[in-house]
């Protein structure tokens, strides 16, 4: 049973590389992903206030993953700000293990925009690869998680374990994205739920609401670079 699906998500894989970034289907589900994404923002905004740094936080953290999705260059200025942002806010929160993200996701976009500009398409956008090490992967989020929840319960955090894997996985995927590999999705997937919950009992809804719209954002991105290819590597 457990190969046949396997069988199946590899031939469904085959077929995603076998549609081009222009056909029709792939445009219509780009555009309803995004229009859903903005439509929760907004509602988000609407119910939790549009004056305040958490509003500011989802609306730069939207338009960046929806750049990412797209392979789009100009997703660094939006991502950047909203770390600058998600430093504060999370900050407040005491939530120093996202705190401390916040200034890692910044430095490591130094380098991604290096990376990133460096291997493009004849579109100029962004080529992909999906070259993964996934006992690698694994071994590196129990050690990273162990680490942060260290730092974390001296520091005097909340939700101290939740907190350490949700950023553990956010280091990882973070990592495989600045690097160019689809399956940064996957791990910013587990990332993004593990944020809701916990956001949500902190009573910052409308961050949990971001990360609730990022998890759309993660399938529809996974699909992209998918169609994308592993263009430039074997």
């Amino acid at each position: 049973m457990e190969h046949g699906r396997l069988n199946a998500l590899y031939l469904a894989e085959n077929k995603l590389h076998q549609v081009s970034d222009d056909s029709k289907g792939l445009k219509l589900f780009n555009y309803f992903v995004t229009f859903a994404m903005v439509v929760v923002t907004v509602w988000g905004s609407f119910n939790n206030g549009w004056l305040n740094l958490a509003n500011l936080m989802s609306w730069l953290g939207l338009i960046g993953v929806i750049g990412i999705a797209y392979r789009w260059k100009g997703n660094f200025l939006f991502n950047m700000s909203q770390n600058v942002v998600g430093f504060i806010v999370n900050t407040r929160a005491k939530l120093f293990g996202d705190a401390a993200m916040s200034l890692f996701f910044f430095g490591s976009q130094v380098w991604g925009i290096k990376d990133w500009f460096g291997h493009q398409d004849n579109e100029g956008k962004v080529t992909t690869h999906s070259k993964t090490n996934w006992k690698q992967v694994s071994i590196m989020i129990l050690f990273l998680s162990v680490g942060i929840a260290i730092v974390s319960y001296f520091l005097g955090g909340n939700y101290i374990i939740l907190d350490a894997v949700t950023n553990a996985t956010a280091i990882i995927a973070q990592t495989m994205h600045m690097n160019r590999n689809k399956n940064g999705w996957i791990i910013w997937t587990l990332t993004n739920i593990i944020s809701i919950y916990m956001f949500t009992s902190l009573g910052v809804t409308q961050v949990a609401v971001m990360y609730t719209v990022f998890c759309f954002n993660n399938v529809r991105g996974w699909i992209n670079w998918t169609v994308a290819g592993e263009q430039e590597e074997v």
